[in-house]
Formats: C-alpha cells, sequence, structure tokens
C-alpha cells in the first residue's frame, strides 16, 4: 500500500521546463499565469515558490517532514516526469455535473536521505487555478513500517491574502479560513 501526504493550495487570480540551474524545475499552468517552481539546495533542502502572473505568492517555503528516528529531511531528486491531462469527471453533488480536470503535472522520484535511504515521490500539479502537491511513498522491501511524526511543509505567503483550508474537527471535514484556526 501506497503511503500519501496531500497538500493543495488554490491561488485565484508553458508546462514542465527545467531552468538553467539543474536543481531548479518549473511547472506552468495549461493557461501559462500560474508557475509552481521547485528548488534543490546543495544540502539536500527542497522548497519551492508559486507565482501568479508576474506576482509571487508564495517565496522559499520548504518541503519537509519528520519520521520516526529521523532529523532534518534531506533529499536527492533522482528522475522527473512530466505530463499533462485534460479530462472530465461526474461528481455525485455539487453545483455542476461535469467538472473539467486540466492540469501540467511533474512526478519528481527523490531519496530521502538518511541511515536507510527511503525512495519516495513528489506530485507537483499545476492548474489556472492553483497548484497541488503530494508525497508518495512506494512499497520497498527495506521498509516495513514509515511513521510520520510531524508534516513540516512550509507556505511562506507574501502579502496577507484570504487563504483557506480544509481540515478535520472530530472527523468532520470543514473548510475555514486559515487565520480563523
Amino acid at each position: 500500500m501506497n503511503r500519501i501526504l496531500l497538500f493543495t493550495l488554490f491561488i485565484f487570480s508553458a508546462p514542465f521546463a527545467q531552468d538553467q540551474d539543474a536543481s531548479t524545475y518549473s511547472l506552468h499552468s495549461p493557461n501559462g499565469l500560474v508557475r509552481f517552481a521547485l528548488n534543490s539546495k546543495v544540502d539536500g533542502s527542497l522548497f519551492y515558490d508559486v507565482q501568479s502572473g508576474d506576482r509571487t505568492i508564495l517565496d522559499k517555503s520548504f518541503l519537509s517532514f519528520k519520521l520516526s528516528g529521523e532529523g532534518h529531511c534531506r533529499f536527492k531528486i533522482i528522475d522527473t516526469r512530466p505530463s499533462s491531462t485534460d479530462a472530465t469527471w461526474h461528481p455525485i453533488y455539487g453545483e455542476r455535473s461535469t467538472i473539467r480536470d486540466k492540469y501540467e503535472q511533474l512526478d519528481i522520484d527523490l531519496i530521502l536521505l538518511s541511515p536507510k535511504p527511503l525512495a519516495l515521490t513528489l506530485t507537483c500539479r499545476c492548474y489556472d487555478e492553483g497548484v497541488a502537491f503530494r508525497f508518495t511513498f512506494p512499497r520497498q522491501d527495506n521498509f516495513g513500517h514509515i511513521e510520520n511524526l510531524s508534516e513540516n511543509s512550509e507556505f511562506s505567503f507574501t502579502d496577507n491574502f484570504e487563504t483557506w483550508a480544509v481540515y478535520s474537527a472530530q472527523g468532520e471535514y470543514e473548510k475555514a479560513r486559515i487565520s480563523d484556526l
């Protein structure tokens, strides 16, 4: 069974490209207005930024988590796989009977550098409305059980934007303004 951590951020407002610096990967929304850039530092840390048009929304936000028995996360990028999707799906309920699912995607295969290296994939998606990313841990022979003690990814907003999150309070999911949490 794969273990998944999912983080979604929608920002209202050229597909994948690797920049000249081999440690920076950029992904653009289908309409080209939203950009997600991932940077890998020499020390193995990962950070990202998000732009909408020529405005930076998130700046130098680190991606990290803490596993049991591990300290600071250090990663090594092994491979990247760009793709795109333009499909529709039909929700069970809601305002619309058909929803278009159009995005550019970049799967980044990583190794979590630790005493026992751990393979994982960071999937990044860029929609015209915003970005989403998630870590996936595929089944591995050298790890039987992985315990995530804390998810430490950052969201370093450049301004006082109105932001919303979906969270669970006593098992029920609710939408709330982040400033109210």
